[in-house]
């Protein structure tokens, strides 16, 4: 005999989906059954999904022994709310139509964008809506075979080339726009990278106090959170609270700094050492 919490006498039974079950007797108040966790069936049985806890318990039980589920026993007096019984698992004639019909959405994506670019190299400004419809057309056939198959593989493998794919398109019209519009020093990349080693030791003497202090926080933050990490609870939520206000007073004077390394380096710009010098 198994008793579930208020319902007496209820049969297990594994479902054709391969669940565990409980089924209750009749005569039971359809209020009281569903305040513990049943669900009417298409057939008019009243049915309780067991969820995984539930079902070790009962298969952990000597046979013949009667089970019970009483109050308390997972940690709650009853039932919340009415368990829902899991997807339904798949069959391999399902996955395998699955996964052809996701195959063949991809497939129908990429050779709409391909035709899209196509169209639109060869014919040009003469069938560019054509050339924008079927690109659109391989877009959404490549959300829907995202969503509605997630595990499809070339999906997967189709939607990455399809942002390298947009990227590398829109970068190189960006470049183009600055090339055809004239921009300075975009395209003058030995201007930028070029490197003496005169300017390198006076860049790095320069930058070494920074360096130096970089590396200190670096590792002054890992070791705070070396000891943070063999803290009580109530430690480290204290440390939670302090760092929120020193986010805060950080915040208020940084907002000062560099509202004065935006001053100083206009005037620094402007040849005004002077000002800059009294401004700093």
């Amino acid at each position: 005999m198994i008793r579930y919490y208020e319902i007496e006498n209820c049969t297990y039974e594994m479902n054709a989906q391969n669940q565990p079950v409980l089924y209750a007797p009749q005569g039971y108040d359809p209020a009281v059954l569903s305040r513990n966790a049943f669900v009417l069936l298409p057939d008019g049985r009243w049915c309780h999904y067991l969820n995984a806890q539930e079902y070790q318990h009962l298969c952990a039980l000597p046979a013949g022994q009667d089970a019970n589920f009483h109050p308390g026993m997972f940690g709650q007096q009853l039932p919340a709310a009415p368990n829902t019984p899991a997807a339904e698992p798949q069959t391999e004639e399902q996955r395998k139509k699955d996964a052809t019909i996701g195959n063949v959405l991809a497939a129908n994506s990429a050779l709409c964008v391909i035709l899209a670019f196509v169209i639109g190299h060869v014919a040009g400004k003469d069938l560019y809506m054509l050339s924008a419809l079927f690109l659109q057309i391989g877009l959404v056939l490549m959300i829907v075979v995202r969503v509605r198959y997630k595990n499809n593989l070339f999906g997967k493998i189709l939607m990455w080339i399809y942002i390298v794919f947009g990227a590398l398109v829109l970068i190189g019209t960006l470049l183009l726009l600055a090339k055809a519009q004239g921009y300075p020093y975009i395209f003058h990349f030995r201007r930028h990278f070029r490197w003496s080693g005169a300017r390198l030791k006076e860049y790095l003497q320069k930058c070494f106090p920074i360096l130096c202090n970089e590396i200190l926080i670096g590792v002054g933050n890992m070791v705070i959170n070396v000891v943070l990490g063999r803290q009580p609870e109530e430690a480290i939520a204290a440390i939670a609270v302090f760092r929120t206000l020193e986010g805060l007073v950080i915040g208020f004077f940084a907002g000062f700094s560099n509202a004065a390394s935006v001053l100083v380096g206009k005037c620094v710009g402007a040849g005004e050492l002077d000002t800059a010098y009294e401004r700093a």
